[in-house]
């Protein structure tokens, strides 16, 4: 069994606005980043709530188990919802840990791993719509600065 995205429309082929998640002039838009994340080989990932709980599940793709620290933390407040220790199987997702949430609240979660020495990071959008744009667009900038900046992303900036 095997799994996996497609990505359809890659690049615009004039300026305009689109689904793509490349521009005309090659610049990678959000979208790029955000799929990027979700394709890592070795991801922890926030459920959507139930009975005022988040689920953390750690999702491993590799052929070889992994394991390692996690901290589960508001992006704004630094706030730590999680941390401890994860340990996953090969090619299997498993519970990592779970805590209680409001949704109520608009929050920003980042979830951020040790993979064999490395940091590895990840972010949930915690509450129910609608979100203030300002709001969303601060969380972006904390998030550009603290998860994209280390993938390499430098095209995108909030204006504000």
């Amino acid at each position: 069994d095997k799994t996996g995205l497609i990505w359809w429309n890659v690049i615009d082929c004039w300026p305009q606005f689109s689904d793509a998640v490349v521009d005309y002039y090659y610049v990678r838009k959000l979208a790029y980043y955000y799929i990027k994340q979700a394709q890592q080989p070795l991801s922890l990932i926030v459920n959507d709530p139930a009975d005022w709980h988040c689920q953390l599940t750690a999702v491993n793709d590799r052929t070889a188990p992994a394991s390692g620290g996690y901290q589960v933390t508001d992006i704004v407040t630094g706030e730590t919802f999680a941390e401890g220790e994860y340990e996953v199987a090969a090619e299997s997702a498993c519970q990592v840990s779970a805590f209680s949430v409001c949704r109520g609240e608009h929050r920003m979660l980042l979830i951020e791993w040790d993979d064999h020495g490395a940091k590895a990071c990840n972010h949930y959008l915690l509450g129910s719509p609608p979100f203030k744009l300002d709001q969303y667009l601060d969380w972006l900038a904390r998030l550009d600065a603290r998860l994209y900046h280390a993938m390499g992303r430098h095209e995108w900036q909030a204006e504000g």
